[in-house]
């Protein structure tokens, strides 16, 4: 069942950003005590820069566009430090705390559990040693101990992990993987993910690299499991099903 860039985390992701801001920033501000009665900006996915994604020169620069404000803005930029190809972030914000101190928030959506899995598909052997050993000083750092192969099975989680580790010893940043369950397009399978679904994956995820949940929000990794079909997020249901309406996928 397939219709890429019509359905599934992407559109999920662009309505809630666009339709539903109030109750996502609620819900992210709710992570972590100390973000409490703070402000988002969001620079991604925005429909004022097409709903592109930062990935490589972009996100360094921290422009989508010429003469567009740079979300560096703030932050103290860290010299480039990852190979060519880096991570596409599926969204892309910074949050002011209430003592003007600004944090970083890149985003991972996803609409079903079979998007927590992929492998490196890195095509130089330089490169997929200086990754490797990036995520496995990262798990040390973090005392993860992990005895599987970061770069199969997971290895977005675990090339996240350790390119989040590496950017957090310059300024104050985090990924947030968003869980959308009860996905109205994966609604019309008998493959859904539900809420139920989704604390399974995430749990054999998080076994396949030895981490606890306590390790992960110690290393500013924050997962949020956004449930479509709660009172919370009916609106947002309905403007995605009227946006999977109008591409035609349901």
């Amino acid at each position: 069942m397939s219709n890429k860039g019509k359905a599934g985390s992407l559109i999920d992701f662009r309505v809630a950003v666009e339709t539903a801001r109030d109750e996502i920033d609620t819900s992210i501000l709710s992570l972590n005590p100390e973000w409490t009665g703070g402000s988002i900006e969001w620079f991604s996915p925005i429909k004022e820069t097409g709903y592109e994604e930062y990935v490589d020169d972009t996100f360094w620069s921290g422009c989508l566009q010429p003469g567009a404000k740079s979300f560096w803005v703030g932050l103290q930029k860290p010299a480039r430090f990852w190979p060519k190809g880096g991570p596409n972030w599926d969204g892309l914000a910074v949050l002011t705390k209430t003592d003007g101190k600004k944090v970083l928030l890149l985003f991972e959506a996803k609409a079903h559990s079979y998007e927590l899995k992929s492998s490196c598909g890195a095509a130089y052997a330089s490169s997929l040693s200086e990754i490797k050993g990036r995520i496995e000083q990262a798990f040390r750092e973090a005392r993860i101990d992990c005895e599987n192969d970061p770069l199969k099975n997971y290895y977005q989680f675990s090339n996240r992990f350790a390119y989040i580790s590496t950017l957090r010893k310059s300024i104050d940043a985090c990924c947030i993987y968003l869980y959308f369950a009860n996905d109205p397009y994966w609604d019309l399978s008998n493959d859904k993910t539900d809420v139920e679904r989704w604390g399974r994956a995430i749990i054999h995820e998080h076994n396949y690299f030895g981490a606890s949940s306590s390790q992960l929000r110690s290393s500013s990794i924050y997962e949020l499991i956004l449930d479509l079909k709660s009172e919370s997020f009916r609106e947002l249901r309905d403007s995605i099903i009227g946006k999977l309406t109008e591409n035609m996928v349901l």
